[in-house]
């Protein structure tokens, strides 16, 4: 009835980039741990309800490792902990599946401007949202799927940003 999910995963970037406008070289080395776990507790063969966390990071380079400049190569990589509960429910065998969750993503080491040009980390976001999910199949050859989602995203520290930055917006 209930299976446990736990894992780490490490992680060693390395990042090199040459502005070939000025001929800057930029290099740095993020070594990075990220641990999940997860419950998932499944009170009938069709139907399991699940609770997961996860740590992750976005490294100095940025999402493309291609962002690496004087402004940012030495600040810390971005850390996001993520929170997630949720339920999937197979209605009619392989013909009929549903799903929802929860979950909150929270992220320290938010890059934020720091006044005079450059990026500093100082900030923290959130999102929290809910996503519902159908997939199904009206024939053996045709699968359609849906879904919604709603998030809620804030800033909860704009850090020593300027006052613009400060506000939570929504």
């Amino acid at each position: 009835m209930f299976d446990v999910v736990v894992g780490v995963r490490y992680e060693h970037f390395t990042t090199k980039v040459t502005n070939l406008r000025n001929n800057q070289d930029f290099k740095v080395t993020d070594d990075l741990w990220s641990p999940r776990a997860g419950l998932i507790f499944k009170p009938v063969e069709n139907a399991s309800i699940y609770a997961s966390y996860s740590r992750t990071y976005l490294p100095r380079g940025g999402d493309q490792l291609t962002a690496l400049n004087a402004s940012n190569e030495s600040l810390a990589p971005e850390k996001y902990q993520n929170y997630e509960i949720g339920a999937k429910w197979d209605v009619i065998d392989q013909r009929l599946s549903l799903t929802a969750a929860l979950f909150q993503t929270d992220k320290t080491n938010a890059r934020v401007s720091d006044g005079l040009g450059g990026t500093i980390n100082a900030g923290s976001q959130r999102v929290r949202g809910a996503e519902l999910g159908w997939a199904g199949s009206l024939t053996n050859h045709w699968r359609v799927f849906g879904g919604y989602s709603y998030l809620d995203a804030i800033t909860t520290d704009g850090g020593s940003a300027p006052s613009i930055y400060k506000k939570a917006n929504r």
